[in-house]
């Protein structure tokens, strides 16, 4: 079903994927967001629901603007090509 929600949180401490009503977190390493783990993550979602291609991102206040761009580029790679931003503040 392509309607599951699909949005990527950058927070301060790292990633947060929400794929419907499951998360995944995805701590900095080493004071890195980690794109490895997320990308895998991606890939799976990709394979269960491979007609979707929306997401929302929301990033938190005081993340520097190129990590939103860095969580661009990583659901872009994914093959979610329709990103939102939503300027409402993430849980």
């Amino acid at each position: 079903m392509a309607d599951i929600p699909l949005r990527l949180d950058i927070k301060d401490f790292g990633f947060r994927l929400i794929v419907g009503q499951d998360k995944f977190t995805f701590e900095k390493k080493n004071g890195e967001w980690d794109i490895t783990e997320l990308t895998e993550r991606l890939k799976v979602v990709r394979q269960m629901y491979p007609e979707k291609s929306d997401a929302t991102i929301t990033v938190d206040n005081e993340v520097p603007y190129e990590k939103m761009i860095l969580g661009m580029d990583v659901l872009l790679a994914g093959g979610f090509g329709s990103i939102s931003v939503s300027t409402v503040e993430a849980e």
